[in-house]
């Protein structure tokens, strides 16, 4: 599921026997949704709404996972103003250009911990280390497995 259609598109063409199996919609409609073994989210939740919404679906993730559910790429709360700062000084004034409109949200780490205790998984919080990828120093993965 994703919200990007041309994402969707290219998924149907790289796998066209699961055709059926990719859909482009909000992940609000994560609650239509069978059980499946897996759920991820990658690089996406920093455009979500507000963290009310990210609840949402984040408690539909873990509701429909029957082995893990994956949370990568997410944005630091705590990290924030530095990644900010980061951006001003790499894009100079053409930062306002490029996210002034496209405000990101960020997150605790806390959130995932307790949400992955109330639906009954083991979580492991790791900061990102990935080589030659600027924003990883201001990000995070979730890896939620059930007991």
């Amino acid at each position: 599921m994703d919200y990007a259609k041309n994402l969707i598109l290219y998924a149907r063409e790289v796998f066209p026997q699961f055709q059926d199996n990719f859909y482009h919609q909000d992940a609000r409609y994560l609650e239509k949704i069978d059980s499946v073994d897996v759920m991820c989210t990658f690089s996406v939740m920093h455009y979500f709404s507000d963290l009310e919404y990210a609840r949402f679906v984040m408690e539909q993730m873990f509701q429909k996972a029957k082995k893990c559910v994956l949370f990568l790429d997410v944005l630091d709360f705590l990290k924030k103003s530095q990644d900010i700062e980061k951006k001003r000084q790499l894009y100079g004034q053409e930062y306002e250009k490029m996210y002034g409109n496209l405000p990101h949200l960020y997150y605790r780490k806390e959130m995932f911990l307790k949400m992955a205790k109330r639906y009954g998984f083991v979580c492991k919080v790791q900061d990102q280390n990935i080589k030659n990828y600027l924003n990883s120093e201001f990000r995070f993965n979730v890896i939620a497995t059930k007991e």
